[in-house]
């Protein structure tokens, strides 16, 4: 427990440093917190069909293609004063036909419920079920592909200022509650605590800085009053042009596994992108997880970097074939380089097209010998149209080729078979209500 109260003290630290340095800033730019009692009520019906023929899992001689539409319905209240909010959204998220509509049993769920206190005009205090969503969203995300998305139940003390912003969020997770002792009953997908700090730093128009150093803790299976703790340190620092964007992120990753394995791995991600005009933009860049190297059996350290509770889809191909970590990369790690081309034909409609070469980053061993380190390509397209404000209709049809390290990794498939996955999503948005009113 030394090592949980060492971290949250440091972070604690950290974000009050920055908060005190922030408070003695003029304050004469406008704020973050609403001018006015403000009530809106938002919904998202979201609706996708799909067809999948190795979308997550390599294809073989005896699969057969998936054919199917799932979705979501949300609902969303939002009420802010100059003083607190109060947000809540509940969302239903099913396949069509999943559930017989003469059943009675429901399955609605509170997707987001949380307050915000503003001490002052930047300072708050967020207490509830609530998004964390950080940088790029590689580590922290709110996982929208997923119908069912993703939020913690947790407190967050907040700073917004011009030029930087910082958070401290805070979660520690229960199942039922408890008389005596704090058995959290894991499945160990899932953190029993978690500190994070986020600061994003504008230094001047061209360069930005960004650090997230997280402790996220889970259950010993057999002591349940210890917790293994691991943590993320990093950032990322970003240089802005009128045409051009360059960017490097690095994180490192220690502690202990849930089975008190200790942690040794690393995160890279290279990036520029260029935009000649408002029609075009091409970003070219990589990202680097580290593995095991197979050939090491005496090495007792864990490598394989985790993600934690980032989005993989955006970063690693819309087939999701590396989207849980490390068990996806068979613990040998992973090497992405892309290209992503986007192109916008006029207001409503935009073609992009994303490229994957993936590699293992370490050495993986099948049946004695070490296999070769190329995994495969893939190449995904995506064709969206605006038809207003509130409604979107994206098409996507994406395809990977294999080889036979991928069926190792992947522990299963057929080299020989294209795999393939093709959607129609339709998104419906709408602001239901909204009215303010001024504060006097």
């Amino acid at each position: 427990m030394r090592v949980f109260f060492f971290w949250l003290y440091l972070i604690g630290l950290i974000a009050g440093v920055c908060t005190s340095r922030l408070l003695a800033q003029n304050t004469t730019v406008a704020s973050p917190t609403p001018p006015s009692k403000v009530f809106k009520i938002e919904a998202e019906l979201r609706s996708r069909t799909e067809l999948r023929n190795g979308y997550r899992q390599l294809r073989n001689d005896t699969t057969t293609v998936a054919f199917f539409t799932g979705g979501r319905t949300r609902i969303g209240f939002n009420y802010q004063t100059p003083k607190y909010a109060l947000v809540v959204s509940a969302q239903d998220v099913r396949v069509w036909g999943e559930t017989d509509g003469r059943s009675n049993k429901s399955i609605f769920q509170l997707f987001e419920g949380y307050g915000d206190y503003f001490f002052s005009e930047r300072l708050s205090l967020r207490a509830g079920r609530q998004r964390l969503m950080y940088d790029n969203q590689r580590l922290f995300a709110q996982n929208d592909w997923r119908h069912t998305a993703n939020a913690h139940d947790g407190f967050n003390l907040r700073y917004i200022a011009p030029k930087l912003k910082t958070e401290l969020a805070v979660c520690f997770n229960q199942k039922v509650e408890q008389i005596f002792g704090t058995n959290f009953s894991p499945d160990f997908s899932t953190y029993k605590f978690l500190a994070v700090h986020y600061l994003l730093w504008s230094i001047n128009k061209q360069w930005t800085l960004t650090t997230i150093n997280a402790t996220d803790g889970f259950q010993d299976a057999q002591q349940v009053e210890k917790i293994h703790f691991r943590h993320t340190n990093g950032g990322r620092i970003e240089l802005t042009q009128p045409k051009w964007y360059a960017t490097l992120a690095a994180y490192y990753q220690w502690g202990k596994t849930v089975t008190d394995q200790s942690i040794m791995a690393y995160y890279l991600q290279p990036e520029v992108k260029y935009t000649p005009n408002n029609k075009w933009w091409v970003r070219l860049g990589a990202e680097v997880m580290s593995g095991q190297n197979a050939l090491n059996t005496t090495d007792t350290k864990f490598r394989s970097f985790v993600a934690l509770y980032g989005v993989a889809h955006r970063f690693n191909g819309y087939m999701d074939l590396f989207t849980a970590f490390p068990a996806d990369l068979n613990y040998a790690g992973l090497v992405d380089p892309y290209l992503f081309v986007n192109y916008s034909i006029n207001e409503k409609w935009a073609l992009r097209s994303d490229y994957h070469v993936f590699y293992s980053q370490n050495n993986f061993v099948q049946n004695g010998s070490t296999i070769k380190k190329y995994l495969g390509f893939e190449n995904d397209w995506l064709l969206n149209y605006t038809l207003n404000d509130a409604t979107k209709i994206e098409w996507g049809l994406c395809y990977l080729l294999p080889t036979e390290s991928l069926t190792y990794i992947k522990k299963g498939g057929n080299a020989d078979l294209l795999n393939y996955w093709g959607y129609v999503q339709l998104t419906f948005k709408p602001t239901l209500f909204q009215h303010s009113s001024v504060m006097k």
